[in-house]
């Protein structure tokens, strides 16, 4: 999949594509309107040729992956399930079933190191949390050296606070989130390493 832009100093059409650093000129007489499969928003195209300079793991990819989500622009990944969202007592009780996994389901084309177990994946769906699992994944270089981390995401007075910790003491990552709908007052979740992949997983799962 590769997002068409122009290059701000040539002019030329470059293609991007998400998740992967640098960008690649396209010898091309078609405008990048016509080669995407759908047209890119201004701060989208700045966004992106940003993220392909300096990295996807970096603030600027978030505003292209929250697009690409809300215009379901790849069919392939798990963001574009929509499911029903549920009620804060419905959802509690139904993750308390999840014991182990079945499989593991990638969410994102920017995060492909990184898996949901079926547990994780209800909770993204059923809560509109794809963001939270795209939070996770985007601090990936803070605990790369870790082969397990917490995660929590606790409801403040006026926002939201993620830590991603070491499982003892130690606080690798934190993020505060200025507004979220997300229906429970907080969650934990852990991040495992299974081979070269990290799985994301409801602490019943492990």
């Amino acid at each position: 999949m590769k997002l068409f832009i122009r290059h701000p100093e040539t002019g030329g059409v470059i293609a991007v594509i998400p998740g992967t650093k640098g960008y690649w000129p396209i010898e091309t007489r078609l405008c990048p309107d016509e080669l995407n499969i759908k047209p890119l928003p201004e701060d989208v195209i700045d966004s992106a040729l940003a993220a392909s300079m300096f990295g996807w793991q970096t603030p600027a990819a978030m505003r292209v992956i929250s697009w690409m989500y809300s215009e379901r622009f790849d069919e392939e990944f798990a963001y574009n399930r929509k499911e029903p969202e549920m009620e804060k007592s419905e959802l509690e009780s139904a993750l308390m079933q999840f014991t182990g996994t079945e499989g593991y389901t990638r969410w994102s084309p920017l995060f492909l190191k990184f898996v949901l177990t079926d547990g994780a994946l209800f909770l993204a769906e059923k809560a509109g949390a794809y963001w939270l699992m795209d939070a996770i994944a985007s601090h990936y270089n803070k605990y790369r050296a870790e082969e397990f981390v917490t995660v929590r995401l606790v409801q403040r007075k006026k926002d939201w606070l993620l830590t991603i910790g070491d499982g003892d003491d130690g606080i690798l990552a934190k993020q505060v989130i200025s507004y979220s709908d997300f229906p429970l007052t907080n969650v934990m979740l852990y991040v495992g390493t299974q081979g070269n992949l990290r799985v994301i997983m409801l602490p019943s799962e492990y």
